[in-house]
C-alpha cells in the first residue's frame, strides 16, 4: 500500500493512500486541519462532480469488499428491548 505525504501552505500534513482491499482512496490529517481540508476537497472537486458520500458508504464499501469491522452491526434494530434482565431469567 503506497502512501504519500503531502505538506500544504498551511504547514498540515496529509497522507493520501490507496486501499487496495477497498479499491478506494482514503484521506487523513490532523484534526484540526481536518475543517479546511474538507473546504478545499468540495471547492476542488465541484467541476468534477465529487460529493460526498458519508460513513455509511464508507460501511458498505467495507461490507461489499468483505472487510471484517468489529464492532459494527448491520443488522436492523429489533424492539421491544428490555430495560433491565429479568431476576428470572438469571437464574
Amino acid at each position: 500500500m503506497a502512501r504519500f505525504h503531502v505538506h500544504d501552505g498551511r504547514g498540515l500534513e496529509v497522507t493520501v493512500w490507496r486501499d487496495p482491499q477497498l479499491r478506494a482512496f482514503q484521506i487523513s490529517c490532523a484534526a484540526d486541519g481536518a475543517a479546511p481540508l474538507f473546504d478545499d476537497l468540495i471547492r476542488a472537486g465541484k467541476p468534477l462532480g465529487l460529493r460526498l458520500a458519508g460513513q455509511q458508504a464508507f460501511d458498505v464499501l467495507q461490507l461489499e469488499a468483505g472487510v471484517l469491522v468489529p464492532d459494527v452491526d448491520f443488522a436492523p434494530a429489533r424492539s421491544p428491548f428490555a430495560r433491565d434482565p429479568s431476576p428470572q431469567r438469571l437464574a
